[in-house]
């Protein structure tokens, strides 16, 4: 009886370890200046939650490896190239500059420009039926406490490096396990 007992309390707390966390994901085109993407939602647990961008991958190998040129390919330079623009370039890949607005309960809370670049992370996800594969540029890490919350992100500029590659705005919970 007590094994059977560990066993239900060992489930009940991996079903509440996967709670629903929020995940919004729109489509949006950086490409263009004064694209704008916009959504309500509701904040239930205070914690830290991550605004960015996600790129879909081509199918082809010629086609993610310009991809990559234009998103970058993340990392950190060593010493010996820190300087180097090629190796800067190659890391950052094309700059978005986005004015991002964040509002909780009618009070803003963020109203700044951010110019994002580089890719932060990998990840696959569904959107109308079908899976996607992307790299992610992380906007901005931000910790929210419960209420409603409006965010409105905007581009800046014109960016067409960006005009054939399908991008998601998302905003996710974000707790890195480390």
């Amino acid at each position: 009886m007590r094994k059977f007992r560990v066993l239900l309390l060992g489930f009940i707390l991996l079903l509440a370890a996967c709670t629903d966390r929020l995940w919004l994901i729109k489509p949006f085109d950086v490409s263009k200046s004064n694209q704008v993407v916009m959504a309500n939602f509701l904040i239930k647990e205070k914690g830290t939650y991550q605004l960015s961008l996600s790129f879909v991958w081509k199918e082809s190998r010629r086609e993610r490896e310009e991809q990559t040129k234009i998103i970058g390919n993340g990392g950190v330079p060593t010493l010996v190239y820190e300087s180097d623009p090629e190796v800067l370039k190659s890391i950052k890949g094309v700059p978005i500059p986005l004015h991002v607005r964040l509002v909780k309960d009618g009070e803003l809370l963020v109203d700044e420009l951010f110019e994002t670049s580089g890719k932060n992370y990998g990840q696959s996800f569904d959107y109308g039926g079908q899976s996607k594969s992307a790299a992610g540029r992380v906007i901005k890490n931000i910790t929210l406490e419960p209420g409603n919350y409006f965010v409105e992100v905007r581009t800046v500029k014109d960016v067409a490096a960006f005009s054939d590659t399908e991008t998601y705005f998302d905003l996710t919970y974000y707790n890195p396990k480390i």
